[in-house]
């Protein structure tokens, strides 16, 4: 089943269909979920390209199926995400 959840069995005839559905990440949950994983990589001093690991973007898609890795180039370009990279410019 992986990361599909049993939702209904429907009857056609003499068969029984299964109906599978993938969770839903919405879009304020993607965001949240963008900027702990921005703010994890300039808290723990990570390089950018640790959201291209094929590591991290399985455990994503496990915690959170659905949810689209960004990229670096998103990450690094997206205004909302610079409060991370700033505080972590302030204590150091």
């Amino acid at each position: 089943m992986n990361a599909k959840h049993l939702t209904a069995l429907e009857e056609r005839g003499t068969q029984r269909k299964l109906t599978f559905y993938t969770s839903y990440c919405d879009h304020a949950r993607a965001d949240k979920i963008t900027h702990l994983i921005v703010c994890v990589i300039a808290e723990d001093e990570l390089p950018i390209s640790t959201v291209e690991g094929k590591g991290i973007r399985k455990q994503m898609d496990y915690v959170s199926p659905g949810y689209k890795m960004p990229t670096r180039q998103t990450i690094t370009s997206n205004d909302q995400h610079h409060g991370c990279w700033h505080e972590r410019e302030v204590d150091r």
